[in-house]
């Protein structure tokens, strides 16, 4: 009676920790792929706003040179 206690005891935690890793994974796995998909889209918009800001200027000058 007493080592069934403890088996089902031992079970519970096993089953426990596993299951908190697994959460901790998959928290981390979101973490990382939020980070990524972040970073990813301020690069973009970095990239654009320089494409933005480089063809103003090249408008600006060729106006500039055709005056």
């Amino acid at each position: 009676y007493y080592y069934y206690y403890y088996y089902y005891y031992y079970y519970y935690y096993y089953y426990y920790y596993y299951y908190y890793y697994y959460y901790y994974y998959y928290y981390y796995y979101y973490y990382y792929y939020y980070y990524y998909y972040y970073y990813y889209y301020y690069y973009y918009y970095y990239y654009y706003y320089y494409y933005y800001y480089y063809y103003y200027y090249y408008y600006y000058y060729y106006y500039y040179y055709y005056y």
